[in-house]
């Protein structure tokens, strides 16, 4: 039962297909450790499961994905309650989750406060659009691929035929383990921790919904946090860990009894007369692409049904000397059908692709304007047939899309991640409203705009270093991002930077010739090195007091 969940949560597809958002798997790896160390802060207060606590929640912190974090926060609070309610206990012991997050943040905070500057001066400083937040909402017809991953296809293979993105909405623990997943919902009535999950799995797959039933878009309009974060779907994490955990307990109750073996002979049946049915109707008749792909779907779902009851009808007795060989032949068969159910999910380039040589670099910044990104976009990176991204790989390695042209180190006007300054966004669309717009022009240049002369003679990604023999006194206008935490000085004296033309950097400068350097130096940083390094030095000051030690119960 344990190996089970210990495969069906890491190897489900809700986490295979999203191989290339790394801060999403990081945050998902410490969640099975979270839940450990709630449940045995709530079993038995120590230092040393404080410390575990502590640690796994800054690691999560540490992932860089804020939406997935804050969900499992979420769950493991839940969590806590949950088990505090059912042996009546003292609200009191949720003080250590609390001091434990404090230090989490704490030690974090180098990295926290500027993450916290940011998001607050970001275009989503104060809620997302609703039709933007709304997006990627999980399909209930999507139900079916809890059993068949691949019942609509999938853009592996360019046989996908619904909209949305896969991985956003997939949810597959294995056909095995959603059996015993939902033998342990059956069986949870009477096992308060099974409870608790199989409600975690209904909401969670119910929140993940997002628009397509009215209850997230009431969270969204009435319920704080909710109107942070898109992608509905990704509540599906906490779905998939949840099924995971109720595999293993139904898995621990599933006896192939004689009553039992009858119901898996008919699930058999069940299966292999879909699976019949399906191949019938595709040899048969002539339908569109779509309908051709859910008869596909409807004829291997009947084979997974008949194979998993044909696996569960041959369990010997629990005094059987095959009952381990089954057992191990069991987890195998997940192995198989994970591997056989991710085989597509992340389609690879030759490693030369990131080695061939595209047009040589220009100190002009490219723009991609809202209409060109997006039919670029849609020529190169076809989210219902990835085949069509490998087919022009050398188009796309040169296409300067999604940071590619960071290998090449080509300029780019564009930024492609999901926050941004809410000022630089109010530049983008003003000049996508505006294409001969002469900011942009500027901008494509990076001019330095000031009556007289002015040369950039060094630069770092921290440090900018510019000649200027100005005519007059004059305002030097440099074509970088503003942001808070840059300075700059004039011949090594400090002046003030001043926000120009909506997203740049300008600063006043006296006639003559000067030495301008801007420097960013972000006071959001040092103050969160100085709280996270005085925060490990009194942890480690206070681990050496006996009474401390005493006081957390170690």
């Amino acid at each position: 039962a344990r190996a089970i969940a210990a495969l069906s949560y890491p190897l489900c597809n809700t986490l295979i297909a999203r191989f290339g958002t790394i801060p999403m798997l990081e945050v998902a790896a410490w969640l099975p450790w979270l839940l450990l160390a709630t449940d045995l802060i709530i079993e038995g207060y120590t230092l040393r499961r404080w410390l575990l606590l502590a640690i796994v929640l800054a690691m999560m912190l540490l992932a860089g994905h804020a939406q997935w974090t804050f969900y499992s926060l979420i769950l493991a609070g839940c969590y806590a309650l949950w088990q505090i309610a059912s042996v009546r206990g003292s609200l009191r012991k949720l003080v250590p989750f609390f001091l434990a997050g404090a230090f989490a943040v704490l030690i974090c905070a180098v990295q926290l406060l500027p993450t916290a500057e940011f998001q607050r001066l970001s275009q989503r400083a104060d809620r997302l659009n609703e039709g933007f937040a709304l997006n990627f909402s999980y399909s209930p017809v999507s139900l079916v691929t809890l059993f068949n991953p691949d019942f609509f296809g999938n853009p592996g293979d360019g046989s996908y035929v619904i909209g949305g993105l896969y991985f956003e909405t997939a949810l597959y623990i294995g056909f095995i383990p959603i059996l015993f997943a939902l033998i342990g919902i059956y069986r949870s009535v009477g096992h308060k921790q099974g409870r608790f999950f199989a409600l975690v799995a209904v909401i969670a797959i119910l929140l993940a919904t997002g628009r397509n039933l009215p209850l997230y878009p009431l969270l969204y309009r009435y319920v704080p946090t909710f109107n942070l974060f898109q992608a509905p779907a990704r509540w599906l994490l906490l779905a998939a860990f949840a099924l995971a955990i109720l595999a293993a307990y139904g898995a621990a109750a599933f006896e192939a009894t004689y009553k039992i073996k009858r119901r898996l002979r008919l699930l058999i049946a069940a299966g292999a007369g879909t699976a019949v049915i399906g191949a019938v109707f595709l040899v048969l008749l002539m339908m569109s692409r779509e309908l051709v792909q859910m008869l596909r779907g409807v004829t291997w779902l009947g084979v997974l049904v008949a194979l998993m009851g044909g696996v569960l009808l041959i369990q010997p007795k629990a005094d059987s000397p095959r009952r381990l060989l089954w057992q191990i032949a069991l987890l195998f068969v997940i192995i198989a059908d994970l591997t056989l159910a991710n085989r597509l999910n992340n389609p690879l380039v030759a490693p030369d692709f990131y080695s061939s040589a595209c047009p040589p670099a220009t100190p002009v910044r490219l723009f991609f304007s809202e209409a060109s990104d997006t039919a670029l976009r849609d020529s190169l990176l076809s989210y219902d047939d990835y085949r069509a991204t490998i087919s022009n790989a050398a188009q796309f390695r040169c296409s300067n899309l999604a940071n590619l042209n960071l290998l090449d180190r080509q300029p780019l006007l564009n930024n492609f991640d999901p926050l941004l300054t809410a000022w630089y966004a109010e530049f983008i669309t003003q000049v996508n409203d505006n294409p001969a717009d002469e900011r942009l022009a500027a901008a494509l240049r990076r001019e330095i705009k000031l009556d007289g002369v002015a040369q950039i003679v060094a630069e770092t990604p921290q440090q900018i270093t510019i000649a200027v023999d100005a005519t007059k006194d004059t305002r030097l206008v440099l074509m970088d991002t503003y942001y808070p935490g840059w300075a700059a000085t004039v011949d090594g004296a400090a002046t003030e930077i001043q926000q120009a033309d909506i997203a740049f950097r300008a600063i006043s400068v006296p006639a003559g010739e000067h030495t301008v350097v801007m420097t960013y130096d972000p006071a959001s940083f040092k103050i969160g090195a100085i709280i996270s390094l005085l925060s490990l030095i009194g942890l480690l000051a206070l681990l050496s007091l006996p009474r401390f030690r005493i006081l957390l119960g170690n």
